[in-house]
């Protein structure tokens, strides 16, 4: 009898994407269901013969691996209590996974750099290359529902059809929940211990003393990924807003764009692509 052999998890190092440049400036004061897409760039082939110009680019992943995503928890700065300190609201943003099938004539003008899953090269409607898109759905199943049959020709037949039906919606994520407190440091007569570091800076805000990330594991359904973000919740009704530290929507800056003063290339949402037993 053979041992059992034991698979060890296998998982690439995190890859950031973070929205285009600027992004702040492009959406200031649009609707906040206009969703902002990581990375939001433009596809290597946009405006290439075959290709729509504004093909926004995907996030390559291996069809059928696991896919784990780190996706920081944003915050709005309400004010301050009654000693002084900061007050935050989480903002409860809605993350979407979207996928994308790329097609042999991919694979073979990118020298094998690209992935496919979509046989053929022929083009579709508007004279452009196939490259369908599909949205990230949850399964759940509705109530049992119990009928009698009708009558069949002259007979009536008392029998029940029972059944239920699956329904499939579109799945959005949002982190409206935070670590509420941090344990104690040997150091420093108990201070206050820190999580991580480098991660953000807010007046009054110790960053450090939080988790500021949700880490999300789901499978690869295509070739390439899409992240999109929008916000459409009670209490957070305004346009996309990212003019300072107060306004709705300036932690999305601060974490994916030029919030800090400066764009801190190693934030971002992190993606990991691999497998496990």
């Amino acid at each position: 009898m053979s041992a059992a052999v034991l698979a060890d998890a296998q998982f690439s190092v995190a890859r950031i994407f973070r929205p285009f440049p600027g992004f702040e400036t492009i959406y200031q004061g649009t609707s906040p269901r206009i969703p902002i897409a990581f990375p939001g760039s433009l596809d290597p082939d946009a405006a290439q013969p075959g290709f729509d110009p504004n093909l926004i680019a995907g996030i390559p992943v291996p069809f059928g691996s696991k896919v784990m995503l780190w996706i920081p928890t944003i915050y709005q700065l309400t004010g301050e209590d009654s000693e002084g300190l900061p007050e935050l609201s989480v903002v409860p943003y809605r993350f979407q996974v979207s996928w994308r099938l790329r097609n042999v004539r991919d694979y073979r003008e990118r020298r094998g750099r690209s992935a496919y899953h979509f046989p053929r090269q022929s083009t579709g409607a508007n004279s452009q290359f196939v490259v369908p898109a599909a949205q990230k759905v949850i399964l759940y199943e509705g109530p049992q529902t119990t009928i009698p049959s009708g009558p069949v020709g002259s007979q009536f037949q008392n029998v029940q059809e029972v059944y239920t039906t699956n329904n499939a919606v579109l799945e959005r994520m949002t982190f409206p929940s935070i670590t509420p407190m941090a344990p104690l440091s040997p150091a420093g007569g108990g201070a206050i211990a820190s999580y991580q570091q480098g991660v953000a800076n807010l007046t009054g805000v110790n960053f450090n003393q939080t988790l500021a990330f949700n880490s999300i594991q789901l499978d690869a359904e295509g070739d390439e990924m899409l992240i999109t973000v929008d916000r459409d919740s009670p209490g957070f009704t305004g346009n996309w807003n990212f003019t300072d530290e107060s306004s709705e929507d300036f932690g999305m800056s601060l974490f994916f764009g030029n919030g800090s003063g400066s764009v801190i290339r190693d934030l971002g949402i992190y993606v990991f692509t691999g497998s496990n037993p």
